[in-house]
């Protein structure tokens, strides 16, 4: 059982993953049924301790017992990588400028000025460290996003379904953003060099569907926080894997990547193996991930998602992948409830620590239709899969060209409240096993869909 390839997280406990991975072969070699997938353990300890004559030693029993604490242990850390607001490390065992130097969490750079330094830390002369001035951090991140603001035409609307950076009208909200950044970005030197070169590796990521790790400082709850030397405490240390497929703007300016949290796709997983209700796939994370990305990869071709699958995997895996809304739980109400957070986050691109791609392929999502349950129809390859973000709870609904049916009660709370005035409803796309997709026709179209995530 290759703990490690399902973790994938520097997050878990260490001690454990070794635990396990040690622990369970000698388990399995003296006859202790193992779950092949994830590691659980099938028989029932008292039973063991009575029916196996080598576990009636008390240091055998002592072993299973060790087991299931650091099965539990990790249970914990992949529900923490799974959620949608962790908790994430602090940066460094004090606030010390000198610990935070020393800190995996805090890497200090030579941006060009022959100064190896991050948004908050520098290295002075003598080879101490310091803090940067308050003043200082908060003109650099004022200055962002000044620049930012200048990325799209305040004045103009583009359609919702185009490929251009910039802002739409949706359901009333003003949403800014797009596949990919503008050329003048490149030029924004008030982000690091580094960050700049990030965002564009990113982007030439997609043609592989590659994922990346990343070390990500987070500061509260939301995409506002700032860094704050008299509270640097208040700063988390998150790594994830993400597959990032888009980029958003902030009311504040701040840009955001927008991403598939493999962390938390696979802790959903994980959760539902455990349960045994993933028996399409035989319970078996490897199976699951390679039936997921053919699902991707039919997305990318343009065929349904359930070609060479079937409907029975394309419903599970999406409900897996998961994206929180309103309309993704009533176009999938069978297997909603497997990840009723969704895996979709938006990380701020200046607050990555670090970013290395993981050597993994095959990871093409698109919120469309991933959110939808379906094949879009007549959006441009570019500009799929791209949310915009929206308040929890005012999200939006497609509509394709499909065949006509009468809302259900259940369907019916599934839609949002339109704004006073508004002269149209969204139509909402119904999955029928077996039959065409029915949509309920309200009068307006849109592409992109409403979208909560993680800062």
């Amino acid at each position: 059982i290759d703990f490690r390839a399902i973790r994938r997280d520097a997050a878990f406990p260490r001690l454990a993953e070794s635990m396990l991975a040690t622990g369970g072969r000698v388990l399995e070699m003296m006859g202790v049924r193992l779950d092949s997938g994830t590691g659980k353990m099938l028989d029932n300890p008292s039973v063991l301790f009575r029916d196996n004559p080598l576990f009636q030693d008390r240091i055998m029993q002592k072993r299973v017992k060790e087991y299931v604490r650091a099965y539990d242990q990790y249970l914990v850390g992949l529900e923490e990588a799974g959620s949608a607001t962790p908790r994430g490390v602090e940066l460094a065992r004090s606030s010390r400028p000198e610990d935070m130097a020393r800190s995996t969490h805090v890497k200090l750079r030579d941006e060009g000025r022959g100064v190896l330094e991050n948004d908050f830390l520098f290295q002075k002369p003598d080879g101490t460290y310091s803090y940067k001035p308050q003043p200082i951090i908060n003109a650099a991140e004022a200055n962002r996003a000044a620049q930012i603001k200048t990325l799209y035409d305040a004045k103009k609307f583009v359609p919702v379904n185009s490929t251009e950076f910039g802002k739409r009208k949706v359901n009333g909200r003003e949403v800014i953003g797009g596949p990919v950044l503008p050329p003048q970005f490149d030029l924004f030197t008030q982000f690091p060099q580094h960050v700049r070169e990030f965002a564009r590796a990113m982007e030439a990521s997609r043609a592989e569907g590659g994922s990346w790790n990343i070390d990500y400082n987070a500061i509260g709850t939301g995409s506002s926080g700032r860094y704050r030397i008299t509270n640097m405490g208040a700063v988390r240390a998150i790594q994830r894997e993400i597959v990032p497929f888009g980029w958003q703007v902030t009311k504040q300016n701040h840009l955001l990547a927008v991403a598939l949290d493999l962390n938390a796709l696979r802790s959903s997983a994980m959760k539902a193996i455990n349960s045994g209700e993933l028996g399409i796939f035989n319970n078996d994370m490897a199976k699951f991930e390679a039936v997921t990305k053919e699902y991707l990869a039919n997305h990318r071709a343009g065929r349904p998602g359930e070609t060479g699958i079937g409907i029975a995997a394309r419903d599970a895996i999406n409900g897996l992948i998961g994206t929180g809304t309103a309309v993704q739980r009533a176009a999938n109400p069978i297997y909603n409830s497997l990840n009723p957070r969704g895996s979709m986050r938006t990380f701020r691109i200046d607050r990555l620590n670090d970013a290395q791609l993981s050597g993994r392929t095959g990871w093409y999502p698109d919120y469309d239709k991933i959110n939808n349950n379906r094949m879009p129809q007549q959006i441009p390859r570019e500009a799929q899969g791209m949310p915009d973000v929206a308040p929890a709870g005012d999200q939006g609904v497609a509509t394709p060209a499909g065949t006509r049916a009468q809302l259900t009660d259940t369907a019916r709370k599934a839609l949002p409240r339109l704004p006073r005035g508004a002269s149209s409803v969204p139509k909402l796309v119904i999955k029928r096993e077996g039959k065409a997709d029915a949509v309920v026709d309200g009068g307006s179209s849109k592409n992109w869909q409403g979208f909560t995530g993680e800062h």
